[in-house]
């Protein structure tokens, strides 16, 4: 049964009205695009003029909201709404058009991300699901038809601050940054837990789709990468045999481990467990919480 949308609360409305973003823009709704990127780097920094997040566990993920039509698109354009459908049920009741940019999570009983249990989730059969899964957002790219990509982060955050409480839902959270002024705090902390990393990004960015750029950064901790020694093991998109393509640079280290695992997913799902089941992907814990990443005390 569909989901009717409903409006917004007039807190809501007040509160994007001050940002500029109500009554309606003249907009048309956007075609489907690739993600912003974010380039490796070495040693985090502090900076009041930077944020920092949780390097997520899951599938990035661009929503496009129109009603109750709600399309899940990967950052190679594959659709994933059948796969996670409690995410697009949920999207339906925002009560305005809108454009997420943010990560598919399935979060264990202590409320982080693992990867292992986001493929069990979504595996046909009878075996018991523990994950729940979650849209974790981090970025509004359109809404109400104002576009939002060439304005600065720290406007995106904030008319997605405005959103949170139309967002927040079962199976969608709105997540907050930590400031940039304690990043190499952060960053310690993921280490010293064995978490994956973090990704920093520059407030006065816009957003600029399929581009890698060095206005976002991201941060992986050794310990926690997939990847080691320079060479990387990819699942073959036709074939159960693992691929090693030797040395590379650690760019492509990253697209050939995300590319691998929404093609695994996207399998996995329709029941082919080849390449999935023991494919290397170390299942990272990165706090996610109720409703946003705890702050490193």
């Amino acid at each position: 049964m569909l989901i009717s949308s409903v409006g917004l609360s007039g807190t809501t409305r007040r509160a994007l009205a001050r940002l500029g973003v109500d009554p309606a823009g003249s907009v048309r709704f956007p075609k489907p695009f690739r993600p912003m990127l974010a380039e490796p780097a070495k040693e985090p920094f502090n900076d009041p003029e930077w944020i920092f997040e949780p390097k997520w566990d899951g599938i990035r993920i661009i929503a496009y909201v129109q009603g109750e039509r709600v399309r899940l698109l990967s950052r190679n354009l594959q659709n994933f709404t059948g796969l996670f459908a409690s995410v697009a049920e949920d999207l339906k009741t925002v009560g305005v058009p809108v454009v997420l940019d943010g990560e598919v999570v399935a979060l264990g009983a202590d409320g982080r991300p693992e990867f292992s249990l986001l493929q069990q989730s979504l595996r046909p059969g009878k075996q018991p699901r523990t994950g729940h899964v979650s849209y974790i957002v981090f970025d509004c790219l359109c809404v109400n038809g104002h576009n939002l990509k060439d304005r600065p982060l720290r406007e995106r955050y904030a008319v997605l601050a405005a959103l949170k409480h139309a967002l927040n839902s079962d199976a969608v959270r709105v997540t907050a940054p930590f400031p940039g002024d304690i990043s190499t705090t952060v960053y310690e902390e993921c280490q010293r837990q064995g978490l994956e990393g973090v990704v920093a990004k520059r407030l006065a960015s816009k957003y600029h789709p399929g581009k890698r750029t060095k206005d976002w950064r991201k941060y992986p901790v050794p310990e926690a990468r997939g990847v080691r020694r320079g060479r990387v093991s990819v699942v073959g998109a036709q074939s159960n045999e693992h691929v090693d393509p030797g040395p590379v640079r650690p760019e492509g280290q990253a697209r050939l481990r995300r590319d691998g695992r929404e093609r695994a997913v996207a399998r996995y799902a329709e029941g082919d467990a080849r390449g999935v089941e023991g494919h290397g992907y170390r299942d990272v814990s990165v706090y996610a919480g109720s409703d946003a990443p705890r702050s490193v005390g």
